[in-house]
């Protein structure tokens, strides 16, 4: 945080000014063709993360058939998959509703 803050002092930049120019000059699309790839690289990207989803919510519950998870178990099954506690949590919830 000190170093950003050394880079907008030495430029006189403001936050402000850095977000406008984030806005105005590096989102900015130039014509239709790049707007179509951006939006096509968005929906590959999401879809990956849609399916890494529901495959690890289906192992997940072939894990936890059994019902309640014993102490810690969340803690390893999100090192398992490579994910958060947090997700392994949300997961869980969104398996919970559904069954």
């Amino acid at each position: 945080m000190v170093r950003c803050l050394t880079f907008l002092h030495a430029y006189k930049w403001t936050l402000f000014d850095v977000l406008r120019w984030k806005t105005e000059v590096a989102w900015k699309v130039t014509n239709a063709e790049e707007a179509n790839k951006r939006a096509a690289g968005r929906r590959r990207y999401n879809l990956a993360r849609q399916l890494e989803a529901r495959t690890r919510r289906k192992r997940l519950s072939e894990v936890c058939k059994g019902g309640r998870l014993p102490h810690g178990a969340q803690a390893r099954l999100a090192r398992e998959f490579g994910v958060s506690e947090a997700t392994i949590s949300r997961d869980l919830a969104h398996l919970r509703r559904l069954y």
